[in-house]
């Protein structure tokens, strides 16, 4: 598909993370605001489940024939079923516990792909008023400014960062790995929305980023990443038959400079 077409998608989802956008800061402040854990663990709110219905209801009644995977409704499509498809994927709210908490690192994200590659991204942080967004091949944008990442960082000067599991086992892991990069950093953080972490990448508020996510948290900011100019990649293979723009295990993203260096320490 030509590129123009691309833009008409990104348009569209530009529109509706702004209004997602407004959905959610209404929410936060109603009455009726409530939350809840998946699992027992991970949070989930109304304003979630709020931010979501519009985005799939707008979605599917301007694009009937497009599939969706999304984080709360829509998240059992697999991979073998989109080989041609035009895939929505969306988060409706990406750092939903900074949400609940009031901090501002909060993101909806939304991805489209075509034959299992992403073509068109937008991160929305509606708390901080800043739009990131992207077609393939055309650049990385903020608030309508192109972006690029930086060149010339070293490793030893690099701000690098992650995120972390609800699974407590699965921590004991990931400071391992946390141990070996802050050892050869300059130091780290954690912002508590991967779709956050992936567009800093790009911009060159973060050198680098690294951490196991789902496919809603990181299609459209890793996007944004690659168009920046930063290198994204995964510590290991990724499996046979699943699509890299979608695979969020061991997802790496670098300023190209230290992209070598990080995966070297990850894998050591």
């Amino acid at each position: 598909m030509e590129n123009s077409e691309y833009i008409k998608y990104l348009t569209f989802a530009k529109e509706i993370a702004f209004e997602a956008g407004k959905i959610i800061s209404r929410e936060r402040n109603k009455s009726s605001f409530s939350l809840d854990y998946k699992n027992n663990v991970e949070l989930v709110t109304t304003a979630d489940i709020a931010s979501e219905k519009f985005i799939i209801d707008t979605v599917r009644s301007t694009y009937p024939e497009h599939s969706i995977l999304s984080e709360e409704s829509y998240n059992n499509i697999t991979f073998d079923s989109i080989h041609n498809n035009f895939l929505w994927i969306i988060d409706p709210i990406d750092g939903t516990v900074n949400y609940a908490n009031n901090l501002p690192q909060v993101t909806i994200s939304i991805a489209l792909s075509e034959n299992r590659k992403v073509v068109a991204g937008v991160v929305y942080s509606p708390f901080l008023n800043e739009m990131f967004y992207a077609v393939k091949g055309k650049g990385a944008f903020l608030n309508n400014k192109k972006i690029k990442t930086p060149k010339g960082i070293s490793i030893k000067n690099a701000l690098i960062g992650t995120g972390f599991s609800y699974n407590k086992q699965e921590r004991i892991l990931q400071l391992e790995y946390l141990k070996k990069v802050l050892q050869n950093c300059q130091d780290i953080r954690r912002l508590g929305s991967a779709a956050l972490d992936l567009c800093y990448v790009a911009m060159g508020r973060l050198n680098g980023y690294y951490e196991n996510v789902k496919s809603w948290d990181m299609a459209a900011g890793a996007l944004i990443a690659k168009e920046a100019g930063a290198t994204v990649g995964h510590m290991g293979k990724v499996p046979d038959n699943t699509p890299g723009d979608l695979y969020g295990e061991g997802l790496v993203a670098a300023a190209d400079d230290i992209y070598d260096k990080l995966l070297k320490i990850l894998n050591s």
